[in-house]
């Protein structure tokens, strides 16, 4: 379960309209491909957190410049601060990386 504050952009969900995931080319990191697809929502931001379930299937992606996590009460959950707007996580699998290292 993802759970984000009203202005977070979910970058993935305009990526899985225009791609076909289950046949993409696994040649080519997903995050990499997604990121050049989509620069301008990259542009400018500094970190880039993917959002997987527990098998791996990507969910969601975030951008920003300033990520922080912290401890929420609810057991197996992370909640996220991304340029001050909440975002969390429930169970899921989640990497948070420089955006500079996916260009």
């Amino acid at each position: 379960m993802i759970i984000s504050e009203t202005g977070l952009e979910n970058v993935f969900e305009k990526y899985a309209k225009t791609i076909d995931v289950e046949n993409f080319d696994r040649g080519v990191p997903f995050i990499n491909s997604m990121v050049n697809d989509l620069k301008n929502s990259f542009t400018g931001k500094k970190k880039v957190v993917l959002i997987r379930s527990q098998n791996g299937t990507p969910l969601a992606t975030y951008a920003g410049d300033k990520v922080s996590m912290y401890q929420t009460d609810v057991p197996k959950s992370t909640g996220l601060l991304i340029d001050g707007k909440y975002l969390f996580i429930y169970r899921c699998d989640y990497t948070i990386y420089d955006t500079d290292l996916l260009t």
